[in-house]
């Protein structure tokens, strides 16, 4: 699995553990040990679609937007791989 698409993957799926609470991308970036803009580039694709709700800003923040429990992680990966 690409690097991407797993830092996409491992983010949603931790949004989805906390549904409606709000994490910056700079926090993700440090828990995975990435460079700050590279949460936001890699997530900008699922906000458009319903799975996150983006807010704009310095260290722009990211929320889950639907039921965790019909997301598959496999389903998922094929997204975020393109």
């Amino acid at each position: 699995m690409q690097k991407n698409t797993l830092l996409a993957l491992s983010s949603v799926l931790e949004f989805a553990a906390a549904p409606g609470r709000h994490v910056a991308a700079f926090d993700i970036a440090e828990k995975y040990r990435v460079s700050p803009p590279h949460p936001a580039n890699v997530l900008s694709d699922p906000a458009p679609a319903g799975i996150l709700d983006s807010a704009p800003g310095v260290g722009g923040r990211y929320r889950f937007t639907r039921h965790a429990l019909p997301l598959q992680p496999p389903r998922l990966a094929r997204r975020f791989a393109g």
